[in-house]
């Protein structure tokens, strides 16, 4: 090409947030682009294109490598674990019992979490030889586990002045805060994010030089019974958040508890740090638009948190009083939360997979011919699991956070069921009519069923109504899976002819219709909890060994 054939245009000019909107636009077919946006626990919009104005702070980040710990407890575990490559040790530490036996532990090696707010006062004046103290959430473990990103935030920022306002010069630079870190990996690294914004002003207020040490508990949430090979996925996608969001330290939960799911834990942490070299760069999401746009928003909802809970005086006060009211009043805003998500959960709009979508309820146990209950292949059924539903009629929603824990119980149902020498009850599909939507309604229907612990038979697409009426005869559970308006003419004869067996509808129910002589609808956002639980009890399926 000659000079005078330049143009001086750039063939690959950089696209504007403007252009990537337009794109995504297009894709839409006109659907809204807000359609896309993205909506947090903490009620926060993230929309679908977010360009970064380089007006935010830089966060300080971790210095140097990421640790990778395991939990012991002992000083001869602690040595095993650290000879196998862990970098530190995490030790519950009881002032009153273990003061005296400190001397067994590696301490330049140990993170020592007392168990309550004194305790770790005490600990921070006292044991500077360890390698850290974990600021951890002095029995308060389940509320912050689940509370939302925004409350972690604050609730970790007020319990650190808490304890350093009690403590010396020095203690700031022993102190390391227990984050718990969950999947979704956006929030998660602006959570690390905010948590450094904050610290910093925290620090600059108070005159603190030290740097934030975040230990990263990954997956805080959920950790299934079932299936548990899905929580080794957890764990990574969990450890990446961590580890790209600039945790100091990182502990990966084993997905089972045995000693060869510890050392994969610690086989995670080696692909992802020194495979990966995810901890290669400080602030590897800095600069991203969607990533600073929840950092902003949770740096502001975590600010507004810890005023709250400064002004109540914060949890170690009120501990140390015994002021239960005052403590009833620093936990209350954690209920709403845990009561939305478990809502989502049971409705199956918040995927957990394993637990209420994509269960493998075949994969859970193999019954023993001495009827033992608690012979399975596949993990174990606890006796006293689910006391508290053992009696009928009682409800599964009764406690926040109970909506994991509920799916597995009903799935432990089961397995106490086929204990008793019972086969796994079956639900047999009925797909009728156009091809969409009988496949669609029945994938959904399956998938339904098999969060409940149930056995599903799919004999492909039916000609007929009569061809149907014969494949049920002897069933249990029915669902007709078909198109709305073949519904009216179809699921009155198919009740009609199956009168000895529970007919479901597939399908949300039209305004103003019953169900046509079947025992009711199945679809989506469905309180699938208490209904498997309902059905389970109507088959007579034990709620107990």
């Amino acid at each position: 090409m000659s000079d005078d054939d330049d143009t001086g245009d750039d063939p690959f000019p950089a696209a504007t947030a403007d252009d990537w909107r337009r794109a995504a636009e297009r894709a839409l077919q006109g659907a809204p682009l807000d359609s896309l946006t993205w909506r947090t626990e903490d009620c926060i919009a993230l929309p679908p294109v977010a360009a970064d104005d380089g007006s935010h702070p830089t966060p300080a980040t971790r210095e140097g490598r990421v640790a990778a710990c395991t939990t012991v407890e002992d000083g001869d575990e602690a040595l095993g674990a650290l000879a196998s490559g862990f970098d530190l040790v995490r030790v519950c530490y009881d002032h009153d019992e273990q003061a005296a036996d400190l001397g067994e532990l590696p301490l330049r090696r140990t993170l020592l979490e007392p168990l309550d707010a004194v305790s770790t006062t005490t600990a921070l004046h006292e044991l500077d030889g360890a390698a850290g103290i974990v600021l951890g959430w002095w029995g308060w473990t389940f509320a912050i586990e689940q509370a939302t990103a925004a409350q972690q935030v604050g609730w970790l920022l007020s319990a650190a002045i808490d304890v350093l306002t009690e403590s010396d010069d020095n203690a700031a630079a022993r102190l390391v805060l227990d984050v718990p870190v969950g999947v979704e990996i956006i929030t998660e690294v602006a959570k690390l994010r905010a948590l450094r914004r904050l610290w910093a002003e925290v620090a600059d207020e108070r005159g603190l030089r030290a740097p934030l040490r975040l230990l990263a508990t990954c997956p805080s949430f959920p950790h299934a019974r079932r299936d548990a090979e899905s929580n080794l996925l957890r764990a990574t996608l969990a450890g990446f958040a961590a580890v790209t969001g600039g945790a100091d330290v990182v502990e990966l939960t084993p997905y089972r508890d045995d000693d060869e799911a510890v050392r994969l834990t610690l086989q995670q942490m080696h692909v992802m740090r020194d495979e990966a070299a995810l901890d290669a760069v400080g602030d590897p999401f800095g600069g991203a638009g969607i990533v600073e746009r929840a950092t902003d928003e949770l740096t502001a909802k975590g600010r507004a948190e810890l005023a709250r809970l400064r002004r109540l005086g914060g949890f170690l006060a009120a501990e140390r009083d015994g002021d239960d009211e005052r403590l009833e009043q620093l936990a209350e805003p954690f209920e709403a939360p845990l009561r939305r998500r478990d809502e989502a959960i049971a409705t199956r709009r918040r995927v957990i997979v394993g637990i209420n979508r994509f269960a493998a309820p075949s994969r859970d146990a193999v019954p023993q011919a001495d009827g033992d209950v608690n012979a399975c292949v596949n993990g174990d059924v606890d006796a006293d699991d689910g006391s508290d539903w053992a009696q009928p009629g009682t409800l599964l929603s009764g406690h926040a956070g109970d909506a994991p824990a509920a799916f597995e119980f009903l799935r432990d149902r089961m397995l106490w069921h086929m204990a008793a020498g019972h086969d796994r009850p079956t639900v047999l599909l009925l797909p009728l009519g156009e091809v969409g939507p009988r496949r669609a309604r029945a994938d959904f229907a399956a998938d339904l069923f098999r969060a409940g612990g149930f056995e599903i038979e799919d004999p492909g697409a039916l000609d007929s109504v009569e061809a149907a009426v014969r494949r049920a005869r002897g069933a249990n559970a029915v669902v007709l899976c078909g198109d709305d308006a073949s519904y009216p003419g179809v699921a009155p004869r198919l009740a009609a002819a199956l009168p000895g067996a529970r007919v479901f509808v597939a399908g949300r129910p039209p305004d103003g219709a019953d169900a046509w002589g079947a025992a009711g609808f199945v679809f989506e956002g469905l309180d699938a909890i208490e209904f498997l639980c309902a059905l389970q009890d109507d088959l007579g399926i034990t709620r107990q060994p």
